[in-house]
């Protein structure tokens, strides 16, 4: 059940007091109290006009409909002053001066374009950590900083006795009790507004809105489809093949994607809206996941499956689902397809959503998830077994070094990231700017709002929020306070020191792949979709399969490595890759993994290659003639077979 009602909410009623009485109906036609039900975007109690409610997955659009274009009707009345700005106010001061209606006009053309406008003191906007209404309200000053916004027209309607009628179309974030006091002081007098009606909000108007007792006495509930507030970016359908990945939160490339659009798009799959996503660099990313997986309770019945409305949910990821008729139960083969290893990739949730399942959280970035981040994975996993409860990694799926201006790429991409975590939830933010200016409280609220929370494991040094100001003692007092456990575990070193990401990544610039892979638990790891090649390899009795390293990741010294490859998820065999140019062929210094693998044979373009690197056995050289790369490349392959046999 999800998608949008346009509610037309009366004067002297709260935007959340609509809310209630919505989420009540809702739950006495359909017996859901989980339901997710909430408003886009707030009227002042005093305002009547649109609300937008959005219902089920409908509402983690709330960001992105804050932002859409408004349209409001307001009364201004001239020489008197609330201090709320508005009629539910107290008069403050009266008696001001009545503008004449050319200085209003010339006002409000001063006011429109991207403008810096104060909120007003009675406001939500939070001032370290209270709203600022309430402090108002306990006769505090509030200091607030100015907001830039879109104001795209203010047109005077009427005017007539101190009192006009405006019109107002912005973008959201605006306050039309700003404007209000705004444009008595370009007049040189002051104002209130004494009268607001929102037209519009996005794509949904007034003269469409149902009133709140019509909806509230009707036996049937009709949702506007969740695609109507999404008609402004186009709709791209993703193959069908796809679908696993693409559900499981696998990276999907150009490559695999024909026509992938350029910038942000609506996302289908199986020709239901997915979500919303955008071309990242060649790379489809998924900003919004509106998919919700069809419930239904599944019985066997003469060997074929038979669903039922409403009574429960299936959900099989990396596998097959077999059915077999078993004492009339459901058996399902999660068989996994090789692609991943031994892993089970988790459940990507984005940071703030709804998890329904209780969850213990590990807290880092965790860019390589070497042997220190597994122990804390290890401890997280211990005590979401004693409190028969789910696992979950907090972290970022972009590059955090780059918002914080650091020239430091990570060890691996969020891809391959997602094989090592072992954990049954992923919640992945984003860090922005907004993101790093978050407070330590800011986060962790959030982090409480999207899950139930019932245990955080952290290293002794995690630091985190706003200029790293928060660590150990103040995410404890914080948990304290809510009576959740703190796990923090030790230090893992090697040789006495700290294993950490950077000693990582200074082995794979330095060619160390054995110190880099002692790190890391595992051998360093690489993959990606088989590019065409020149054939040269081929034609010397040596074909190889290349594929171009991953972006924004840090790069492994060139060389030629003692490796082991698999494609497309089969058994792994003895190889020899050479990381970087190709001298003796090219001159174009192009960075390329290219692979002489043992046993395989015939055209591999387009298909999975993972490259496990075990040895870093020379230079990349130029040779002279073919001759001598040919005996070079006999020797390299002699070696790799000793190397994995011993």
């Amino acid at each position: 059940m999800n998608g949008f009602l346009n509610i037309y909410k009366p004067c002297g009623m709260s935007s959340s007091d609509v809310v209630v009485k919505v989420k009540k109906r809702i739950f006495a036609l359909f017996g859901d109290k989980k339901i997710r039900v909430g408003h886009l975007g707030t009227l002042d109690p005093a305002a009547e006009g649109v609300l937008v409610v959005a219902v089920g997955t409908a509402a983690r659009l709330f960001d992105r409909f804050l932002k859409k274009r408004k349209l409001y009707r307001a009364e201004v009345t001239f020489g008197i002053e609330t201090d709320t700005l508005d009629r539910e106010g107290t008069v403050v001061r009266s008696g001001g001066k009545i503008p004449e209606h050319a200085e209003l006009v010339r006002a409000a053309k001063s006011l429109t374009g991207e403008v810096f406008q104060m909120p007003p003191q009675y406001s939500a906007k939070s001032v370290g950590g209270v709203r600022a209404y309430q402090l108002a309200r306990q006769g505090e000053t509030v200091e607030l900083s100015p907001k830039k916004v879109t104001i795209s027209g203010i047109d005077i309607l009427s005017y007539a006795d101190g009192v006009a009628e405006i019109e107002v179309d912005c973008l959201g974030g605006v306050y039309i009790r700003s404007i209000a006091r705004d444009l008595g002081a370009e007049c040189g007098t002051f104002a209130y507004m004494s009268r607001l009606t929102r037209l519009q909000a996005g794509a949904f108007k007034a003269c469409d809105a149902v009133s709140l007792e019509e909806f509230l006495g009707r036996d049937k509930i009709d949702l506007i489809p969740t695609e109507s507030a999404l008609t402004d970016i186009p709709r791209y359908d993703v193959a069908d093949g796809l679908f696993g990945k693409l559900d499981n939160g696998v990276k999907l490339s150009e490559k695999e994607l024909l026509g992938l659009p350029v910038g942000e798009f609506r996302i289908y799959a199986k020709n239901r809206l997915f979500g919303i996503g955008k071309n990242c660099e060649g790379m489809l990313e998924i900003e919004t996941r509106l998919w919700e997986e069809e419930k239904g309770e599944l019985k066997v019945e003469n060997g074929k499956l038979k669903v039922e409305e409403e009574k429960g949910e299936l959900k099989v990821e990396n596998g097959k689902l077999k059915v077999e008729e078993e004492n009339g139960k459901l058996k399902v083969d999660e068989k996994n397809d090789g692609l991943w290893g031994e892993s089970q990739i988790p459940k990507i949730i984005s940071f703030g959503e709804k998890v329904g399942e209780p969850l213990i959280v590990v807290l880092g970035y965790m860019d390589c998830v070497h042997i220190g981040h597994r122990s804390l994975i290890c401890e997280a996993k211990a005590q979401a077994d004693k409190n028969s409860v789910k696992t979950a990694v907090v972290t970022f799926a972009n590059n955090p070094y780059r918002t914080l201006g650091k020239d430091i790429l990570p060890v691996y991409d969020f891809e391959t990231r997602l094989r090592y975590f072992e954990t049954d939830y992923v919640l992945c933010a984003e860090f922005d700017e907004e993101f790093r200016r978050m407070t330590g409280e800011a986060f962790l609220d959030k982090l409480f709002d999207g899950a139930d929370i019932r245990g955080a494991v952290v290293g002794e040094d995690y630091r985190f929020s706003a200029g790293a100001a928060w660590g150990i003692r103040e995410l404890r007092e914080y948990l304290e306070r809510r009576g959740v456990p703190l796990f923090v575990c030790g230090t893992v070193k090697d040789g006495g020191e700290k294993i950490g990401s950077s000693r990582i990544r200074a082995y794979l610039t330095e060619g160390n792949i054995e110190g880099a892979n002692r790190l890391l638990g595992r051998s360093y790891f690489v993959s990606g979709r088989v590019i065409r090649g020149t054939g040269t390899g081929a034609a010397i009795g040596f074909p190889t399969a290349n594929i171009e390293p991953p972006t924004e990741t840090v790069r492994l010294k060139e060389g030629v490595y003692l490796t082991r490859s698999r494609i497309n998820g089969g058994e792994f065999h003895p190889s020899v890759t050479n990381a970087g140019a190709r001298p003796t062929f090219s001159d174009e210094g192009k960075y390329l993994f290219e692979s002489y693998i043992d046993g395989i044979s015939g055209e591999q373009y387009g298909k999975l290659l993972e490259i496990e690197f075990l040895e870093r056995i020379r230079d990349v050289v130029r040779f002279d003639t073919k001759e001598e790369l040919v005996k070079q490349l006999k020797s390299d392959a002699e070696r790799i077979k000793l190397k994995i046999e011993s």
